[in-house]
Protein backbone atom coordinates (compact mmCIF):
# COMPACT_ATOMS: atom_id res chain seq x y z
CA UNK A 1 0.00 0.00 0.00
CA UNK A 2 1.48 3.53 -0.98
CA UNK A 3 2.32 5.82 1.74
CA UNK A 4 -0.07 9.22 1.80
CA UNK A 5 2.06 12.34 0.88
CA UNK A 6 3.15 14.15 3.70
CA UNK A 7 2.01 17.93 3.75
CA UNK A 8 2.59 20.77 5.81
CA UNK A 9 -0.38 23.15 5.61
CA UNK A 10 1.23 26.81 7.19
CA UNK A 11 -2.16 29.18 7.49
CA UNK A 12 -2.94 31.51 9.99
CA UNK A 13 -7.38 31.29 9.61
CA UNK A 14 -8.70 28.06 11.50
CA UNK A 15 -11.89 28.22 9.13
CA UNK A 16 -8.99 28.61 5.79
CA UNK A 17 -6.97 25.56 7.15
CA UNK A 18 -10.12 23.30 8.01
CA UNK A 19 -11.18 23.99 4.16
CA UNK A 20 -7.96 22.87 2.84
CA UNK A 21 -7.82 19.85 4.93
CA UNK A 22 -11.24 19.27 4.01
CA UNK A 23 -11.35 19.87 0.10
CA UNK A 24 -8.10 17.67 -0.14
CA UNK A 25 -10.31 14.62 2.40
CA UNK A 26 -13.15 14.78 0.14
CA UNK A 27 -11.23 14.66 -3.27
CA UNK A 28 -8.26 12.62 -2.36
CA UNK A 29 -9.33 10.66 0.77
CA UNK A 30 -6.07 9.15 2.43
CA UNK A 31 -3.68 10.32 -0.49
CA UNK A 32 -2.73 13.41 1.64
CA UNK A 33 -1.40 13.52 5.44
CA UNK A 34 -2.13 17.06 6.74
CA UNK A 35 -0.08 18.52 9.43
CA UNK A 36 -1.32 22.22 10.18
CA UNK A 37 0.56 25.13 11.77
CA UNK A 38 -0.49 28.64 12.04
CA UNK A 39 3.18 30.94 12.38
CA UNK A 40 6.41 30.71 10.41
CA UNK A 41 8.04 29.86 13.67
CA UNK A 42 5.87 26.93 14.09
CA UNK A 43 6.58 25.97 10.47
CA UNK A 44 10.48 26.46 10.72
CA UNK A 45 10.33 24.21 13.58
CA UNK A 46 8.37 21.28 12.09
CA UNK A 47 10.24 20.72 8.77
CA UNK A 48 13.34 20.46 10.81
CA UNK A 49 12.04 17.57 12.81
CA UNK A 50 9.74 16.22 9.70
CA UNK A 51 10.37 15.34 6.21
CA UNK A 52 7.34 16.98 4.00
CA UNK A 53 6.78 16.04 0.31
CA UNK A 54 4.62 19.09 -0.17
CA UNK A 55 3.85 22.36 1.81
CA UNK A 56 1.10 24.33 1.04
CA UNK A 57 1.72 28.38 2.50
CA UNK A 58 -0.76 31.87 3.29
CA UNK A 59 1.90 34.45 3.03
CA UNK A 60 0.14 36.97 5.55
CA UNK A 61 0.82 35.01 8.98
CA UNK A 62 1.22 36.70 12.61
CA UNK A 63 4.93 36.66 12.26
CA UNK A 64 5.74 36.99 8.86
CA UNK A 65 4.17 38.80 5.83
CA UNK A 66 4.48 38.49 1.85
CA UNK A 67 7.08 37.38 -0.04
CA UNK A 68 9.44 36.96 2.86
CA UNK A 69 7.77 34.10 4.45
CA UNK A 70 7.85 32.32 1.40
CA UNK A 71 11.86 33.04 0.83
CA UNK A 72 12.37 31.83 4.34
CA UNK A 73 10.46 28.38 3.35
CA UNK A 74 12.28 28.45 -0.02
CA UNK A 75 15.58 28.89 2.10
CA UNK A 76 14.59 26.17 4.80
CA UNK A 77 13.34 23.74 2.43
CA UNK A 78 15.13 24.33 -1.35
CA UNK A 79 13.75 20.87 -2.74
CA UNK A 80 10.21 20.47 -1.67
CA UNK A 81 7.62 21.90 -3.74
CA UNK A 82 5.91 24.88 -2.49
CA UNK A 83 1.93 26.12 -3.25
CA UNK A 84 1.22 29.45 -2.16
CA UNK A 85 -2.25 30.59 -0.98
CA UNK A 86 -2.75 34.31 -1.77
CA UNK A 87 -5.68 36.55 -2.33
CA UNK A 88 -5.80 39.58 -4.40
CA UNK A 89 -3.36 38.25 -6.91
CA UNK A 90 -2.11 39.70 -9.58
CA UNK A 91 -0.34 38.70 -12.52
CA UNK A 92 2.88 40.71 -11.37
CA UNK A 93 2.56 38.91 -7.77
CA UNK A 94 2.20 36.06 -9.25
CA UNK A 95 5.32 35.97 -11.53
CA UNK A 96 7.02 37.55 -8.11
CA UNK A 97 6.19 34.46 -6.02
CA UNK A 98 7.00 32.04 -9.53
CA UNK A 99 10.69 34.08 -9.23
CA UNK A 100 11.22 33.72 -5.04
CA UNK A 101 10.70 29.90 -4.88
CA UNK A 102 7.11 29.25 -5.02
CA UNK A 103 5.98 26.35 -7.39
CA UNK A 104 2.54 27.63 -8.25
CA UNK A 105 0.41 30.30 -7.30
CA UNK A 106 -3.32 29.52 -6.14
CA UNK A 107 -6.60 31.96 -5.23
CA UNK A 108 -8.54 30.66 -1.96
CA UNK A 109 -11.13 30.12 -4.11
CA UNK A 110 -9.35 27.66 -6.43
CA UNK A 111 -9.19 25.31 -3.79
CA UNK A 112 -13.05 24.49 -4.10
CA UNK A 113 -12.12 23.16 -7.43
CA UNK A 114 -10.76 19.61 -9.04
CA UNK A 115 -8.02 21.99 -10.58
CA UNK A 116 -6.67 22.41 -6.83
CA UNK A 117 -6.11 18.49 -6.81
CA UNK A 118 -4.78 18.55 -10.09
CA UNK A 119 -2.57 21.87 -9.39
CA UNK A 120 -1.00 19.77 -6.84
CA UNK A 121 -0.54 16.89 -8.67
CA UNK A 122 1.63 18.56 -11.06
CA UNK A 123 3.57 20.46 -8.51
CA UNK A 124 4.71 17.31 -7.79
CA UNK A 125 5.48 15.69 -10.64
CA UNK A 126 7.27 18.63 -11.91
CA UNK A 127 9.47 19.05 -8.88
CA UNK A 128 9.82 15.30 -8.84
CA UNK A 129 11.22 14.99 -12.12
CA UNK A 130 13.30 18.22 -12.27
CA UNK A 131 15.04 17.27 -9.12
CA UNK A 132 18.00 15.32 -9.15
CA UNK A 133 18.91 15.36 -5.70
CA UNK A 134 16.95 12.46 -3.50
CA UNK A 135 14.47 13.14 -0.80
CA UNK A 136 15.05 12.10 2.55
CA UNK A 137 11.44 10.90 2.01
CA UNK A 138 12.50 8.52 -0.79
CA UNK A 139 15.28 7.29 1.40
CA UNK A 140 13.07 6.50 4.41
CA UNK A 141 10.20 5.14 3.12
CA UNK A 142 11.62 1.90 1.03
CA UNK A 143 11.68 1.14 -2.47
CA UNK A 144 7.99 0.40 -2.84
CA UNK A 145 6.39 3.22 -1.08
CA UNK A 146 5.94 6.15 -3.66
CA UNK A 147 6.06 4.04 -6.37
CA UNK A 148 2.05 4.32 -7.21
CA UNK A 149 2.37 8.29 -6.52
CA UNK A 150 5.15 8.64 -8.45
CA UNK A 151 3.70 7.64 -11.38
CA UNK A 152 0.87 8.74 -10.91
CA UNK A 153 1.98 12.06 -10.83
CA UNK A 154 4.44 11.58 -13.93
CA UNK A 155 1.44 10.09 -15.64
CA UNK A 156 -0.21 13.60 -15.14
CA UNK A 157 2.55 15.46 -16.73
CA UNK A 158 2.87 13.08 -19.41
CA UNK A 159 -0.78 13.82 -20.11
CA UNK A 160 -0.34 17.89 -20.44
CA UNK A 161 2.85 17.26 -22.53
CA UNK A 162 0.96 15.22 -24.85
CA UNK A 163 -2.20 17.66 -25.09
CA UNK A 164 0.49 20.43 -26.41
CA UNK A 165 1.90 17.98 -28.46
CA UNK A 166 -1.60 16.61 -29.87
CA UNK A 167 -2.65 20.52 -30.48
CA UNK A 168 0.34 21.00 -32.65
CA UNK A 169 0.13 17.54 -34.53
CA UNK A 170 -3.66 18.50 -35.34
CA UNK A 171 -2.57 21.71 -37.15
CA UNK A 172 0.03 20.26 -39.16
CA UNK A 173 -1.97 17.26 -40.19
CA UNK A 174 -4.90 19.80 -41.34
CA UNK A 175 -3.39 21.93 -43.63
CA UNK A 176 -2.75 18.98 -45.34
CA UNK A 177 -5.30 17.39 -44.90
CA UNK A 178 -7.71 20.22 -45.91
CA UNK A 179 -6.24 20.67 -49.53
CA UNK A 180 -6.47 16.51 -49.88
CA UNK A 181 -10.59 16.74 -49.25
CA UNK A 182 -10.80 19.84 -50.90
CA UNK A 183 -8.80 18.71 -54.58
CA UNK A 184 -10.99 15.26 -53.95
CA UNK A 185 -13.89 17.36 -53.38
CA UNK A 186 -13.12 19.13 -56.80
CA UNK A 187 -12.31 16.06 -58.71
CA UNK A 188 -15.04 14.30 -58.00
CA UNK A 189 -17.57 16.85 -59.42
CA UNK A 190 -15.52 16.99 -62.51
CA UNK A 191 -15.18 13.25 -63.17
CA UNK A 192 -18.95 13.23 -62.28
CA UNK A 193 -19.48 15.52 -65.71
CA UNK A 194 -17.46 13.75 -67.47
CA UNK A 195 -18.54 10.43 -66.72
CA UNK A 196 -22.20 11.54 -67.14
CA UNK A 197 -20.72 12.30 -71.03
CA UNK A 198 -19.51 8.83 -71.01
CA UNK A 199 -16.21 9.75 -71.47
CA UNK A 200 -15.06 8.04 -68.47
CA UNK A 201 -16.24 4.58 -66.92
CA UNK A 202 -17.90 4.98 -63.63
CA UNK A 203 -15.32 2.89 -61.38
CA UNK A 204 -13.28 6.04 -61.46
CA UNK A 205 -16.05 7.48 -59.31
CA UNK A 206 -16.11 4.79 -57.15
CA UNK A 207 -12.09 4.97 -56.51
CA UNK A 208 -12.64 8.65 -56.22
CA UNK A 209 -15.37 8.35 -53.30
CA UNK A 210 -13.04 5.66 -51.72
CA UNK A 211 -10.69 7.84 -51.33
CA UNK A 212 -12.57 10.73 -50.18
CA UNK A 213 -14.14 8.51 -47.51
CA UNK A 214 -10.72 7.43 -46.68
CA UNK A 215 -9.66 11.04 -46.06
CA UNK A 216 -12.98 11.71 -44.32
CA UNK A 217 -11.56 8.88 -41.48
CA UNK A 218 -8.84 10.79 -41.03
CA UNK A 219 -10.45 14.21 -40.50
CA UNK A 220 -12.87 12.60 -38.08
CA UNK A 221 -9.88 10.64 -35.81
CA UNK A 222 -8.17 14.61 -36.07
CA UNK A 223 -11.52 16.27 -35.37
CA UNK A 224 -11.69 13.81 -32.22
CA UNK A 225 -7.81 14.10 -30.94
CA UNK A 226 -9.10 18.05 -31.26
CA UNK A 227 -11.20 17.28 -28.34
CA UNK A 228 -8.65 15.69 -26.00
CA UNK A 229 -5.71 18.15 -27.50
CA UNK A 230 -7.27 20.49 -24.91
CA UNK A 231 -7.09 19.45 -21.79
CA UNK A 232 -5.04 22.46 -20.40
CA UNK A 233 -8.12 25.11 -21.42
CA UNK A 234 -10.28 25.00 -18.72
CA UNK A 235 -13.50 27.44 -19.91
CA UNK A 236 -16.60 25.94 -20.29
CA UNK A 237 -19.58 26.28 -22.68
CA UNK A 238 -22.33 24.50 -24.41
CA UNK A 239 -21.18 21.13 -24.69
CA UNK A 240 -22.60 18.09 -26.77
CA UNK A 241 -22.76 14.92 -24.72
CA UNK A 242 -23.37 12.32 -27.40
CA UNK A 243 -20.68 14.21 -30.24
CA UNK A 244 -18.09 13.72 -26.89
CA UNK A 245 -19.55 10.03 -26.56
CA UNK A 246 -18.78 9.62 -30.20
CA UNK A 247 -15.45 11.09 -29.96
CA UNK A 248 -14.63 9.03 -26.82
CA UNK A 249 -15.78 6.02 -28.32
CA UNK A 250 -13.72 6.45 -31.82
CA UNK A 251 -10.63 6.77 -29.66
CA UNK A 252 -11.33 3.35 -27.68
CA UNK A 253 -12.20 1.49 -30.35
CA UNK A 254 -9.16 -0.37 -30.39
CA UNK A 255 -9.52 -1.88 -26.70
CA UNK A 256 -13.21 -2.58 -27.11
CA UNK A 257 -13.01 -4.70 -30.55
CA UNK A 258 -11.11 -7.76 -29.80
CA UNK A 259 -13.09 -7.80 -26.19
CA UNK A 260 -16.67 -7.25 -26.99
CA UNK A 261 -19.34 -5.64 -29.15
CA UNK A 262 -20.28 -1.88 -29.02
CA UNK A 263 -23.88 -1.19 -28.42
CA UNK A 264 -24.96 2.52 -28.65
CA UNK A 265 -28.50 3.23 -27.43
CA UNK A 266 -29.09 6.75 -28.00
CA UNK A 267 -32.52 7.02 -26.44
CA UNK A 268 -33.03 10.44 -27.36
CA UNK A 269 -32.25 12.98 -30.06
CA UNK A 270 -31.42 16.79 -29.31
CA UNK A 271 -30.18 16.40 -25.27
CA UNK A 272 -29.76 19.92 -23.72
CA UNK A 273 -26.04 20.96 -23.51
CA UNK A 274 -23.86 21.06 -20.93
CA UNK A 275 -22.52 23.43 -19.56
CA UNK A 276 -18.83 21.85 -19.19
CA UNK A 277 -14.91 21.70 -20.89
CA UNK A 278 -15.03 19.76 -23.70
CA UNK A 279 -11.82 18.19 -22.67
CA UNK A 280 -12.78 17.46 -19.35
CA UNK A 281 -16.19 15.64 -20.09
CA UNK A 282 -14.08 13.63 -22.61
CA UNK A 283 -12.07 12.46 -20.48
CA UNK A 284 -14.10 11.25 -18.00
CA UNK A 285 -16.13 9.05 -20.82
CA UNK A 286 -12.65 7.62 -22.30
CA UNK A 287 -11.72 6.48 -18.63
CA UNK A 288 -15.12 4.69 -18.15
CA UNK A 289 -15.03 3.51 -21.86
CA UNK A 290 -11.70 1.59 -21.19
CA UNK A 291 -12.21 0.52 -17.55
CA UNK A 292 -15.68 -1.41 -19.25
CA UNK A 293 -13.26 -2.63 -22.43
CA UNK A 294 -10.28 -3.93 -20.21
CA UNK A 295 -12.81 -5.36 -17.73
CA UNK A 296 -13.57 -8.24 -20.67
CA UNK A 297 -11.06 -10.44 -21.19
CA UNK A 298 -9.45 -10.82 -25.09
CA UNK A 299 -10.76 -13.14 -27.55
CA UNK A 300 -14.02 -13.46 -27.24
CA UNK A 301 -15.94 -10.56 -28.89
CA UNK A 302 -19.39 -12.02 -30.24
CA UNK A 303 -20.76 -13.27 -26.55
CA UNK A 304 -19.54 -9.47 -24.53
CA UNK A 305 -20.44 -6.21 -24.65
CA UNK A 306 -20.00 -2.63 -24.20
CA UNK A 307 -23.27 -0.92 -24.19
CA UNK A 308 -23.60 3.23 -24.14
CA UNK A 309 -26.43 4.65 -23.37
CA UNK A 310 -28.20 8.49 -22.55
CA UNK A 311 -31.33 10.05 -21.85
CA UNK A 312 -32.87 12.35 -19.40
CA UNK A 313 -33.99 11.05 -16.19
CA UNK A 314 -37.29 12.34 -14.17
CA UNK A 315 -35.80 15.79 -13.17
CA UNK A 316 -34.66 16.37 -16.47
CA UNK A 317 -30.80 16.13 -16.41
CA UNK A 318 -29.20 13.94 -18.60
CA UNK A 319 -27.49 10.83 -18.12
CA UNK A 320 -25.14 8.75 -19.68
CA UNK A 321 -24.78 4.67 -18.73
CA UNK A 322 -21.78 2.47 -19.75
CA UNK A 323 -22.82 -0.87 -18.98
CA UNK A 324 -20.10 -4.18 -19.72
CA UNK A 325 -20.12 -8.00 -19.25
CA UNK A 326 -16.97 -7.97 -17.65
CA UNK A 327 -15.83 -9.57 -14.22
CA UNK A 328 -17.41 -7.26 -12.27
CA UNK A 329 -15.97 -5.09 -9.23
CA UNK A 330 -14.91 -7.23 -6.09
CA UNK A 331 -17.13 -6.24 -3.25
CA UNK A 332 -13.93 -5.68 -1.21
CA UNK A 333 -13.24 -3.17 -4.22
CA UNK A 334 -15.80 -0.87 -3.91
CA UNK A 335 -15.63 1.63 -1.23
CA UNK A 336 -12.53 2.39 -2.30
CA UNK A 337 -13.11 3.05 -5.95
CA UNK A 338 -12.70 6.42 -6.46
CA UNK A 339 -9.67 7.11 -4.31
CA UNK A 340 -6.59 8.62 -6.16
CA UNK A 341 -3.40 6.21 -6.37
CA UNK A 342 -5.79 3.02 -5.69
CA UNK A 343 -5.66 0.42 -8.45
CA UNK A 344 -5.74 -3.08 -8.75
CA UNK A 345 -4.12 -3.51 -12.03
CA UNK A 346 -0.66 -4.50 -11.70
CA UNK A 347 2.37 -2.07 -11.44
CA UNK A 348 2.89 0.20 -14.63
CA UNK A 349 -0.13 -0.68 -16.16
CA UNK A 350 -2.56 1.79 -14.31
CA UNK A 351 -2.19 4.72 -11.99
CA UNK A 352 -5.51 5.06 -9.87
CA UNK A 353 -6.09 8.68 -11.30
CA UNK A 354 -9.00 7.31 -13.84
CA UNK A 355 -11.71 7.38 -12.00
CA UNK A 356 -11.10 9.85 -8.80
CA UNK A 357 -10.16 12.47 -11.76
CA UNK A 358 -13.48 11.58 -13.77
CA UNK A 359 -15.52 11.49 -9.88
CA UNK A 360 -13.82 15.33 -9.34
CA UNK A 361 -14.58 16.43 -12.67
CA UNK A 362 -18.43 15.10 -12.82
CA UNK A 363 -18.57 17.18 -9.20
CA UNK A 364 -17.01 20.08 -10.62
CA UNK A 365 -20.32 19.87 -13.19
CA UNK A 366 -22.70 19.81 -9.98
CA UNK A 367 -23.25 16.12 -11.75
CA UNK A 368 -22.98 12.80 -10.56
CA UNK A 369 -21.04 9.25 -11.14
CA UNK A 370 -22.60 6.02 -9.27
CA UNK A 371 -21.52 2.53 -9.80
CA UNK A 372 -23.56 -0.99 -9.99
CA UNK A 373 -21.38 -4.26 -10.09
CA UNK A 374 -23.12 -7.80 -10.14
CA UNK A 375 -21.76 -10.44 -7.57
CA UNK A 376 -20.83 -12.77 -10.93
CA UNK A 377 -19.93 -10.03 -13.40
CA UNK A 378 -21.19 -6.77 -15.15
CA UNK A 379 -20.65 -3.08 -14.02
CA UNK A 380 -23.00 -0.80 -14.65
CA UNK A 381 -21.25 3.19 -14.64
CA UNK A 382 -24.08 6.25 -14.27
CA UNK A 383 -23.08 9.61 -14.99
CA UNK A 384 -25.67 12.17 -14.40
CA UNK A 385 -25.21 16.17 -15.73
CA UNK A 386 -27.63 19.00 -15.29
CA UNK A 387 -28.89 20.55 -18.59
CA UNK A 388 -27.88 23.78 -19.09
CA UNK A 389 -29.63 26.71 -20.82
CA UNK A 390 -27.34 29.23 -23.33
CA UNK A 391 -27.60 32.37 -25.03
CA UNK A 392 -26.14 32.79 -28.96
CA UNK A 393 -22.64 30.99 -28.88
CA UNK A 394 -20.00 31.57 -30.84
CA UNK A 395 -20.21 28.46 -32.65
CA UNK A 396 -23.73 29.25 -33.11
CA UNK A 397 -23.03 32.72 -34.61
CA UNK A 398 -20.69 30.79 -37.08
CA UNK A 399 -23.70 28.92 -38.56
CA UNK A 400 -25.41 30.31 -41.72
CA UNK A 401 -28.91 29.29 -42.70
CA UNK A 402 -28.41 27.76 -46.44
CA UNK A 403 -29.67 30.63 -48.16
CA UNK A 404 -29.94 30.70 -52.17
CA UNK A 405 -26.43 31.66 -52.85
CA UNK A 406 -26.20 35.02 -54.17
CA UNK A 407 -25.55 35.45 -58.36
CA UNK A 408 -23.19 37.84 -57.86
CA UNK A 409 -19.22 37.07 -58.12
CA UNK A 410 -17.42 37.88 -54.56
CA UNK A 411 -13.90 39.31 -54.54
CA UNK A 412 -12.33 36.84 -51.61
CA UNK A 413 -8.51 37.52 -51.05
CA UNK A 414 -7.08 34.33 -48.91
CA UNK A 415 -4.57 34.73 -46.75
CA UNK A 416 -2.14 31.84 -45.44
CA UNK A 417 1.21 31.00 -45.37
CA UNK A 418 0.88 27.64 -46.67
CA UNK A 419 0.86 27.84 -50.76
CA UNK A 420 -1.29 24.66 -51.37
CA UNK A 421 -3.92 25.76 -49.03
CA UNK A 422 -4.22 28.85 -50.65
CA UNK A 423 -3.88 27.39 -53.91
CA UNK A 424 -6.93 24.90 -52.92
CA UNK A 425 -9.30 27.64 -52.13
CA UNK A 426 -8.81 29.15 -55.24
CA UNK A 427 -9.64 25.65 -57.09
CA UNK A 428 -12.64 25.84 -54.56
CA UNK A 429 -14.08 29.26 -55.25
CA UNK A 430 -12.70 30.39 -58.69
CA UNK A 431 -16.05 29.20 -60.58
CA UNK A 432 -18.28 31.70 -58.75
CA UNK A 433 -16.13 34.08 -57.54
CA UNK A 434 -12.53 36.11 -58.07
CA UNK A 435 -10.10 34.81 -55.83
CA UNK A 436 -6.60 36.80 -54.72
CA UNK A 437 -4.53 35.11 -52.62
CA UNK A 438 -1.31 36.27 -50.54
CA UNK A 439 0.96 34.14 -48.28
CA UNK A 440 1.47 36.50 -45.14
CA UNK A 441 -0.57 38.83 -43.58
CA UNK A 442 2.00 41.40 -44.53
CA UNK A 443 1.38 40.84 -48.54
CA UNK A 444 -2.02 41.52 -47.90
CA UNK A 445 -1.55 44.31 -46.27
CA UNK A 446 0.46 45.83 -48.70
CA UNK A 447 -2.45 45.07 -51.12
CA UNK A 448 -5.38 46.68 -49.17
CA UNK A 449 -2.51 49.83 -48.70
CA UNK A 450 -2.46 49.97 -52.24
CA UNK A 451 -6.19 50.04 -52.95
CA UNK A 452 -7.35 46.79 -53.54
CA UNK A 453 -10.73 45.88 -52.01
CA UNK A 454 -12.29 42.39 -50.97
CA UNK A 455 -16.37 41.82 -49.96
CA UNK A 456 -14.42 38.67 -48.57
CA UNK A 457 -11.86 37.99 -46.39
CA UNK A 458 -9.60 34.18 -45.50
CA UNK A 459 -7.46 34.59 -42.92
CA UNK A 460 -5.14 31.70 -41.55
CA UNK A 461 -4.87 32.40 -37.66
CA UNK A 462 -1.54 31.01 -36.71
CA UNK A 463 1.07 32.08 -39.36
CA UNK A 464 4.98 32.64 -38.37
CA UNK A 465 5.65 37.02 -38.01
CA UNK A 466 2.28 38.37 -38.25
CA UNK A 467 -0.79 35.95 -37.23
CA UNK A 468 -4.96 35.98 -37.85
CA UNK A 469 -4.82 38.24 -34.79
CA UNK A 470 -1.91 41.09 -35.85
CA UNK A 471 -3.89 41.27 -39.20
CA UNK A 472 -6.98 41.91 -37.84
CA UNK A 473 -5.94 44.58 -35.62
CA UNK A 474 -3.70 46.25 -38.37
CA UNK A 475 -6.74 46.17 -41.24
CA UNK A 476 -8.82 47.89 -38.22
CA UNK A 477 -6.58 50.16 -38.11
CA UNK A 478 -7.37 50.98 -42.01
CA UNK A 479 -10.86 51.60 -41.74
CA UNK A 480 -13.97 50.66 -44.21
CA UNK A 481 -14.78 47.77 -41.69
CA UNK A 482 -12.11 45.74 -43.27
CA UNK A 483 -11.78 44.10 -39.87
CA UNK A 484 -15.51 42.68 -39.96
CA UNK A 485 -15.03 41.36 -43.83
CA UNK A 486 -12.49 38.50 -42.64
CA UNK A 487 -13.22 35.03 -41.83
CA UNK A 488 -10.60 33.21 -39.70
CA UNK A 489 -9.08 29.51 -40.79
CA UNK A 490 -8.46 27.57 -38.19
CA UNK A 491 -6.18 24.11 -38.01
CA UNK A 492 -6.72 22.99 -34.71
CA UNK A 493 -3.51 24.42 -32.74
CA UNK A 494 -4.44 28.00 -30.17
CA UNK A 495 -2.84 29.87 -27.86
CA UNK A 496 -4.86 30.86 -24.84
CA UNK A 497 -4.62 34.27 -26.59
CA UNK A 498 -6.37 33.34 -29.84
CA UNK A 499 -9.25 31.20 -27.73
CA UNK A 500 -9.88 34.52 -26.12
CA UNK A 501 -9.48 36.37 -29.41
CA UNK A 502 -11.90 34.31 -31.30
CA UNK A 503 -14.84 34.65 -28.51
CA UNK A 504 -14.80 37.98 -28.20
CA UNK A 505 -14.98 39.28 -31.81
CA UNK A 506 -18.04 38.57 -34.47
CA UNK A 507 -15.91 37.49 -37.10
CA UNK A 508 -16.71 33.88 -38.51
CA UNK A 509 -14.52 30.80 -38.37
CA UNK A 510 -14.11 28.29 -40.42
CA UNK A 511 -12.34 25.00 -39.53
CA UNK A 512 -9.42 22.99 -42.19
CA UNK A 513 -10.93 21.20 -43.91
CA UNK A 514 -12.90 22.65 -45.26
CA UNK A 515 -16.42 21.70 -46.07
CA UNK A 516 -16.89 23.39 -49.53
CA UNK A 517 -20.90 24.02 -48.85
CA UNK A 518 -20.01 25.88 -45.87
CA UNK A 519 -17.55 28.13 -47.48
CA UNK A 520 -19.53 29.43 -50.24
CA UNK A 521 -22.62 29.87 -47.97
CA UNK A 522 -20.30 32.05 -45.77
CA UNK A 523 -19.25 34.11 -48.63
CA UNK A 524 -22.36 34.47 -50.36
CA UNK A 525 -23.77 35.74 -46.65
CA UNK A 526 -21.37 38.76 -47.52
CA UNK A 527 -22.94 39.34 -50.66
CA UNK A 528 -26.48 39.44 -49.71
Amino acid sequence: MSRAVSTLLVEERPADADRVRARLSEIANGAFEVTWVKTLAEASTTVDVRVFDLLIVDLELPDSRGIDTLTHMRRLRPHIPIVVVADGMDDRFRMTAMANGADEVIAPDDIQGRLFFLGLLHVMARHRTASTRPTQNAVDAGPESLLIVDEGLLLFDRMLSIGSLAAGFTHEINNPLAAVIGNLELSTQKVGELSQQGTLPAAVLEELAEARYAADRVHNIVRDLKIFARAQDTRTGPVDVQRVLDAALRMAGHAIRPRARLVKEYSISGLPRVAANEARLAQVFLSLILNAAESIPEGNPDDNEVRVETGLDDRGRITVAIRDTGRGIPAEVRPRLFTPFFTTKPYGTGAGLGLAISRSIVDSLNGEISFTSGETGGTRFLVTLPGARFGTTISERNRVAPKSVAALRARVLVIDDEAMIVQTVKRMLQRDHDVTGAASAEEALLLLGEGSRFHVILCDMMMPMMTGIDFHREARALGSDIERRIIFMTGGAFTPECRGFLDAVANHRIEKPFDLRELRTLIAGFLN
